[in-house]
């Protein structure tokens, strides 16, 4: 129960500030060059989730694997 559902006359005591938002980063999606940046670094990611998972036994040569290296590097 809230302090409210009790009927208390106390007052919570106030949450903490939120912080200051943190200030804009580089706009690399809003050239072309940088949209080609952010694609090349998720296929990479991705390539490197696909070795991981043959290394582990969870993903062998098929459809899944092909599939997962053929995608596009931004949706």
């Amino acid at each position: 129960m809230t302090q409210l559902n009790r009927g208390s006359s106390e007052v919570a005591p106030s949450a903490s500030a939120l912080p200051e938002p943190r200030p804009p980063g580089p706009a690399l999606a809003t050239s072309r060059e940088g949209a080609a940046a952010v694609g090349a670094g998720v296929s990479a990611a991705r390539a490197a989730m696909v070795a991981r998972l043959e290394e582990s036994g969870d993903l062998r040569a098929g459809p899944v694997r092909d599939a997962l290296l053929a995608l596009p590097g931004r949706c």
